[in-house]
């Protein structure tokens, strides 16, 4: 019986000790999850980023061709109504403050990407 406690009491003893040196996982889980959280962070900021830029440059390439679409009528898109046309040459002309041409480019960018998505799903 004695030998029996004395042996899991050695036991115990050598468990302990191993535990000591025992590298902490959880540790590195956590280090593990907040680089990939700040590298998500990064990424998005980037792409967000770059978004705003290529939106930019659609709307300087395009802003001339639907200025002088809205001056000649009969030269229009088939695509562009009256209403398009309107909304397009106020946010080019200023009569709307930055904040809210940013506003309603965003807004319509969203519907854009809206509309493309179902056209993806119902290919």
């Amino acid at each position: 019986m004695e030998f029996a406690i004395v042996g899991l009491l050695a036991l115990s003893i050598v468990l302990l000790l191993l535990s000591f040196f025992k590298r902490d996982s959880i540790n590195e889980l956590q280090e593990q999850v907040e680089e990939l959280s700040m590298s998500h962070i990064q990424e998005t900021y980037q792409l967000k980023k770059k978004i705003s830029v290529l939106e930019e440059e659609l709307l300087m390439s395009e802003s001339t061709p639907f200025i002088q679409s809205s001056k000649s009528p009969s030269s229009s898109g088939p695509g562009l109504s009256s209403l398009d046309r309107e909304k397009i040459s106020s946010l080019f002309q200023g009569s709307l403050s930055p904040d809210q041409s940013v506003s309603k480019v965003d807004e319509e960018a969203n519907f854009l990407e809206q509309i493309r998505l179902k056209g993806e799903q119902h290919e």
